[in-house]
């Protein structure tokens, strides 16, 4: 999964991911600011990530997840259970 600076805002790409069941998904921040996701439930936390650094790879439950940046509030995404 990328952060990504698209002209100017930052975004989550792709979002909504889809997901097979149990995959492990890493971030890498492809934007020029710091990021650090956490999932809504609490469930992880990538701690914070620079300019093109990457997260430990995280578990996803089959059920999916929604997460948001913790700097950047406005940042959401979700991750979807699929194939």
């Amino acid at each position: 999964m990328a952060i990504v600076g698209e002209r100017g805002n930052q975004s989550f790409n792709p979002n909504p991911a889809p997901m097979p069941a149990d995959h492990k998904l890493t971030w890498t921040n492809n934007d020029s600011t710091i990021h650090r996701i956490v999932a809504d439930d609490g469930s992880f936390d990538t701690g914070n990530l620079s300019q093109a650094q990457s997260s430990a790879a995280i578990t996803l439950p089959a059920s999916g997840k929604s997460y948001h940046c913790s700097i950047h509030p406005s940042m959401v995404g979700v991750v979807s259970a699929g194939n």
